[in-house]
């Protein structure tokens, strides 16, 4: 039998989700977007009404991601 080369990395993301569940609001770092969790737990956070933030490093702050 094969193993799903995928499997851990699914089980890493269902934890993330899981924490999500508890979270106010949730802070990405820059670059979030070329990562595959990083898009499913944004759309996640939109879903379920989480407010999201992403870090900027050029104004040393966070900005709001709305959308």
């Amino acid at each position: 039998i094969l193993s799903n080369a995928n499997e851990p990395r699914l089980k890493y993301l269902a934890r993330a989700i899981n924490i999500l569940a508890d979270c106010d609001s949730a802070i990405f770092c820059p670059g979030w977007t070329m990562a595959a969790g990083c898009n499913v737990e944004y759309a996640a956070c939109k879903l379920y009404y989480i407010p999201t933030f992403q870090i900027d490093k050029t104004k040393d702050k966070l900005v709001n991601l709305k959308g």
